[in-house]
């Protein structure tokens, strides 16, 4: 997968109007220490509150 050959630990949708998306913006970022045999299936969660740990 292209994500994961360049790192990506973060994305984000934006609705600005709210079509798709109710809350506008959603997050989701990938789940760490998943055991190796595991990393190929690039899990990743919902951030829930709405904070980027890579722009911190």
């Amino acid at each position: 997968m292209r994500s994961q050959s360049i790192g990506v630990l973060e994305y984000w949708l934006f609705d600005p109007k709210g079509e798709w998306i109710p809350e506008k913006l959603r997050g989701y970022r990938r789940q760490a220490n998943l055991p190796e045999r595991e990393e190929d299936l690039l899990v990743y969660e919902v951030i829930a509150d709405g904070l980027s740990q890579v722009l911190f």
